[in-house]
């Protein structure tokens, strides 16, 4: 970038004079009758806030009015309708031409309820792209100095290439299925900046994933030769060229060629033709199995597992390497925020500005109303907002510095710890009704609840399962109809006396035992269908009373469910399954990218390659019907797994995942699409099996560790705090008279549980940085950060030397 010609000194005053003595200078000041500008320095600091809060970037225009439409395109409604354009075009394949809207993929039995015309869908489609191509405008305009982000030019170049296209299959109108529909899944990925993380981290595994499949790869052929070698079937061949039946041998049937013994060695790598595979060999002579044990050990669990390994530390580099930029980033935004609080705390001080010309700006404080100004207009959830503004208004600091800013914000946006204060619990009348409203909201009540639950349950499965298999069904009736009564009214009671125990706020305040209730309230009202049920068909079928009874017992081990919230181990477990399911959005959208890319390249490939399935026929002495072989697609009446719609072909690519039976999808293309077919049902496995799944295998274990790390935290404070509690109460409680006991019981009952410390986290992230004590990044960091901004020029402390072209993540980082 060109260096900028020094401005005439006469035509400054004071404060700008500040900016040509041997400091970088911010911005001009401009002069228009609609802002000012301390106006654009307000709205700079409300922005670059506004980026630390969500991670973004900093390297955008900052003039007043590119910042307010900029600000109006990371608003939410505007992020919204961009998300749902992508969502629509990424579903548009579910309608167009052929549909999968339809009861059933069976070819003969294909009828799609909605298909839309190949005009309309190119309508949609190019409404569609007209939307992403006036989203990659906004960015183009935003970060116009940074159209060198190969997403960007990506994204540029795929509109681009997806209106050629779809000019060309208008005029065309003949191909159902073009390639950009491939390229669909590339605008869900753009979209989130962990998706790309997670993509650069599996880039980054692929020099070492590829030395393992290299050795894998030699594994497969050193074995497919020697079997060749060792089940020779020259003997066989002979056979052949006579009118002789061939013997089905090890040689003949999946050694024939080196072709067809990689493959068969390679189905056999999934297990998914064991023992098929070995059995002819294994009827010959017992040792042939260890050359399928020694091929199995060497390529099953050593080479697949190392992968596994690979993969996982490629994935641990990529969490905390992505963590710490994202602090980074955090920390060069909230940096950049109070630089411009400080240079509009300069701009408008006058004494500063009079009194003395060498004040360095990281010596200027900020008054609190600047903050509070900015705060109020920043963008962030609303009770964070509050705590902050309450925590300022209410301190006695009047002017703060970056350090104050910055500890305030962290300790409100990242702090996972959270006060959280309780309605009160109303205390009963009488002696008695207090012991029994402290045992009620006691765990001990709660314990007594499911081991009702599971007496329920065992009662009602052991005489649903004797019905099915008894005769005599009435001698049983009456006792599951007395049992069923029995448990409704302990349900019931159980119930309003805990609801009177907590009060209703109380009560109502807790996730778990809203759970709980809900599942009650199920229970209550099928026991009472069954028993309605029961009594109104006395004499004539039990059969719905009886799917009545298993119903009753599936919601009495949902129930159960939320006892095991008090058992450490399955506590932990389910904490680390509830992580994934909130956290596995930027896993799912890789997922789906996959699925989607390489089912649209099926549809493309193998389109209605199997013929329709045959009309059955009664087979005759005159007529015989020929039988498929065994094991085969057509025998297996796989005629659903096919190609020849979206959905389809996202089944056929999940059966070849799991990897069961996926042989007979390999016979079948092989034979009607070529004997090379293979090699996209390979890929994809590779793809699937290989990278996604250990992909989710890591970000399992790594979940697993972090609440694992948390979780004996937790449980070292607790202890901690039973342990002082216990010695408080031993030592004044000996010589309680009765009465002094219930003011102790009503005092505990009113303060002890009405606030709770819960730690709140948003993200696997949160967790990851206070169980890791993630590193604070140097200000020598967030200055090369800071001076890399292409447009803003941010007045910082000169007395450290940093040379801007090295990197930031090569800086020495300090602890936190």
């Amino acid at each position: 970038m060109a260096t900028e010609e020094a401005p005439d000194e006469a035509l400054l005053d004071s404060s700008d004079r500040l900016l040509v003595q041997g400091r970088p200078k911010i911005s001009p000041i401009r002069i228009s009758s609609s802002y000012s500008y301390s106006d654009e320095l307000n709205l700079q600091a409300v922005v670059f806030l506004e980026d630390g809060i969500g991670y973004r970037s900093i390297y955008h225009a900052v003039d007043f009015v590119t910042l307010k439409q900029f600000r109006l395109y990371r608003s939410k409604v505007v992020q919204y309708f961009f998300n749902i354009t992508i969502a629509a075009y990424l579903l548009l394949v579910l309608a167009e031409e052929p549909s999968s809207i339809s009861a059933t993929s069976v070819p003969i039995k294909y009828h799609p309820l909605i298909s839309l015309s190949p005009n309309l869908s190119h309508v949609l489609e190019f409404i569609i792209l007209c939307i992403l191509t006036l989203d990659v405008c906004c960015e183009l305009h935003f970060y116009k100095l940074n159209v060198r982000n190969p997403w960007l030019i990506a994204h540029v170049f795929i509109v681009v290439a997806s209106f050629v296209e779809l000019a060309v299959d208008t005029y065309v109108q003949q191909e159902y299925y073009i390639y950009r529909k491939t390229l669909r899944p590339f605008f869900l990925i753009r979209r989130s900046s962990l998706i790309k993380k997670m993509l650069k981290s599996l880039v980054r595994s692929i020099p070492q994933v590829f030395s393992v499949l290299v050795m894998l790869f030699l594994n497969l052929v050193i074995f497919s030769l020697f079997g060749m070698f060792l089940f020779n079937s020259n003997d066989n061949a002979s056979r052949l060229h006579s009118n002789e039946t061939r013997e089905a041998t090890e040689g003949n049937q999946y050694f024939p060629d080196l072709f067809t013994g990689m493959e068969s060695l390679l189905v056999l790598l999934t297990t998914a033709n064991n023992p098929t595979v070995l059995t002819p060999a294994y009827n010959q002579n017992r040792l042939y199995s260890l050359f399928f044990v020694l091929y199995m050990v060497l390529g099953l669990y050593c080479l697949m597992n190392m992968l596994t390994a690979v993969i996982y530390n490629q994935f641990s580099h990529f969490f905390s390497d992505s963590v710490r930029s994202s602090v980074a980033r955090r920390r060069c935004a909230f940096r950049a925020s109070f630089s411009c609080l400080q240079e509009l705390q300069r701009f408008e001080d006058t004494s500063i500005n009079n009194l003395n010309s060498d004040v360095c700006l990281n010596e200027v404080l900020v008054d609190k109303t600047k903050v509070l100004s900015v705060l109020r207009e920043c963008r962030m959830d609303a009770s964070k907002r509050e705590l902050i503004i309450d925590q300022v208004e209410s301190s006695a600091v009047l002017h703060y510095n970056y350090n104050q800013f910055k500890f305030l914000l962290i300790t409100f946006l990242e702090s996972p710890v959270e006060k959280i204060t309780k309605p009160r619990i109303p205390p009963a009348g009488s002696y008695i009704l207090r012991h029994l409203q402290d045992f009620l909201v006691s765990e001990k009540s709660t314990i007594l609840s499911h081991v009702l639950n599971s007496v329920n349950a065992l009662v009602i499965i052991g005489c649903a399962a004797f019905i099915e298999v008894s005769s005599e069904y009435s001698t049983f009736y009456d006792t599951i109809f007395a049992c069923n009564l029995g448990f409704l009214a302990l349900y019931i009671i159980h119930v309003v006396a805990t609801i009177w125990a907590y009060g209703a706020k109380r009560y109502f305040s807790n996730w778990a035992r809203l759970y709980q209730m809900s599942m009650t309230i199920c229970i209550i009202l099928i026991g009472l269908y069954a028993s309605v049920e029961f009594l109104v068909n006395a004499t004539g079928s039990r059969r719905r009373f009886v799917n009545g009874m298993k119903l009753f017992s599936v919601f009495i081990v949902l129930k159960f469910i939320s006892f095991m919230a008090y058992i450490q181990s399955m506590n932990l477990v389910l904490t680390t399954l509830m992580d994934l399911i909130t956290n596995l959005k930027s896993f799912a959208a890789i997922v789906f990218s996959a699925y989607y890319s390489f089912a649209i390249l099926g549809m493309i490939f193998f389109f209605k390659d199997i013929p329709q399935q045959p009309v059955k026929v009664n087979s005759s002495a005159q007529f015989p019907v020929i039988q498929p072989p065994c094991g085969s697609y057509e025998q297996l009446d796989y005629w659903p797994n096919n190609f020849n719609d979206f959905f389809a072909a996202c089944i056929v690519l999940w059966d070849i995942q799991v990897a069961n039976n996926w042989n007979v999808f390999l016979d079948v293309y092989s034979r009607y699409s070529g004997r090379f077919s293979c090699l996209f049902f390979v890929a994809w496995w590779l793809i699937a099996n290989v990278f996604l799944v250990n992909l989710l295998i890591s970000l399992v274990i790594e979940t697993f560790l972090l609440r694992l790390g948390l979780f004996r935290e937790m449980v070292a404070q607790r202890t901690l705090e039973m342990s002082a509690d216990q010695e408080t109460t031993s030592s004044s409680s000996r010589h309680d008279t009765p009465g002094k006991r219930a003011r102790k019981m009503r005092s505990r009952l009113d303060s002890s549980l009405d606030t709770t410390t819960k730690y709140n986290y948003s993200s696997i992230y949160d967790i990851f940085m206070h169980v890791r004590q993630m590193e604070e990044p140097t200000d020598e960091a967030i200055e090369r950060m800071l001076k890399r901004h292409p447009e803003k020029r941010f007045l910082l402390d000169n007395q450290h030397v940093v040379d801007p072209s090295v990197d930031v993540d090569g800086v020495t980082c300090l602890p936190r």
